[in-house]
C-alpha cells in the first residue's frame, strides 16, 4: 500500500501502477485463499476467538484484506484521479460522505478503539452474544459509520478545529 501510494505521489501512469499491483494483490487473494481453505476455517475456541486462532487463519485473512485493498484502491484510483476531469468532478461530489472521513481520518483513526469498545460494551451489556451472528455485526458496522457520521458533519462546519489533522496544520503551519 505504502509503495502503490509513493509511486502515485511520484506521477507514475495508471498502466504502470496496475503492471505492478495486479498482479501482486491477485497473489495475495490466492495465498490468502489457499491458506484459509488449509486451515478449514476459524477454530471457535472461547470468547476471543481472533487471537486463539492458528497464525496460518490470521495470515489468510490478512492477505485476502491486503488484496482486495490493494484493487480497490486501484479501482478508486482509476475512477476519480484518472478519469477526464468532467467524470472525475462529477464522481468527487457525489463521493462527499466518503471524503468527509477523508479529512480527519487520522482522528477517527487513533478514536477508533475507544468509539468501537463503547459501542461494543453498550451491546455486549444488552444483547449478550450479539456478536455471534454475522448480521449483527453488520448493524454494529453500518451504526459505527453512522456515529462517526453524526460526530463529523457538524465538526466539518466548525472546520474539524481540534481534530489531529488541525493540529498538525497549526503545528507545521500548512493550510
Amino acid at each position: 500500500g505504502a509503495a502503490l501510494g509513493l509511486l502515485y505521489a511520484a506521477g507514475t501512469p495508471l498502466g504502470r501502477l496496475a503492471r505492478l499491483f495486479v498482479p501482486a494483490a491477485l497473489l495475495l487473494l490466492a495465498a490468502g485463499v489457499v491458506a484459509f481453505l488449509n486451515v478449514g476455517g476459524p477454530q471457535v475456541s472461547g470468547r476471543d476467538e481472533f487471537w486463539g486462532q492458528p497464525p496460518l487463519y490470521t495470515a489468510s485473512l490478512a492477505w485476502l484484506q491486503l488484496g482486495l485493498f490493494l484493487l480497490f484502491i486501484l479501482l478508486l484510483l482509476r475512477l476519480l484521479d484518472f478519469a477526464a476531469a468532467p467524470a472525475r468532478e462529477r464522481r468527487m461530489r457525489r463521493l462527499g460522505f466518503i471524503r468527509r472521513f477523508g479529512r480527519v481520518s487520522l482522528t477517527i483513526f487513533i478514536l477508533e478503539g475507544v468509539v468501537a469498545t463503547a459501542l461494543r460494551t453498550g451491546l455486549d451489556a444488552a444483547l449478550p452474544g450479539w456478536n455471534e451472528a454475522m448480521i449483527w455485526v453488520f448493524v454494529f458496522a453500518c451504526g459505527n459509520v453512522l456515529l462517526w457520521h453524526l460526530i463529523i458533519v457538524p465538526w466539518e462546519r466548525a472546520g474539524f478545529v481540534g481534530s489531529l489533522e488541525w493540529v498538525a496544520r497549526k503545528v507545521t503551519g500548512k493550510g
